[in-house]
């Protein structure tokens, strides 16, 4: 992965308690212990390490999940306030979305076009 990439993502990876994946094409930041747990509980391949690890996981998965589907994002997820003991929410925030390209700054086409004639 490129450095902008990279950068995005550990962004989320300094603040995470681990980075799971379908071993399809979704791949999450767990940023609180019940949101990991959930991960764990619905058998998502899980990976739990430092920081820089953690990035070099989601990297890994990222590449995996382009040659294998091509329909790959990132995300990270926090525990929803609405959460209660019987049922679990989460809360998403946007990480690299689906269908993003380096050359689009891993945004996808038509937001990196807005920012443009924005700026």
């Amino acid at each position: 992965m490129d450095s902008k990439f990279r950068s995005i993502v550990a962004e989320a990876t300094d603040h995470a308690k681990l980075v799971a994946w379908d071993t399809c094409h979704k791949i999450y930041v767990a940023l609180d212990d019940e949101e990991a747990r959930w991960y764990v509980e619905q058998e998502f391949e899980c990976f739990i390490g430092s920081p820089d690890a953690m990035l070099d996981k989601v990297c890994e998965w990222y590449k995996e999940a382009h040659d294998n589907c091509g329909l790959q994002y990132v995300d990270a997820t926090s525990t929803s306030e609405t959460s209660t003991e019987s049922e679990h929410f989460s809360e998403f925030h946007r990480i690299i979305p689906q269908g993003a390209e380096a050359r689009w700054d891993w945004t996808i086409q038509e937001e990196y076009w807005e920012q443009r004639e924005s700026a």
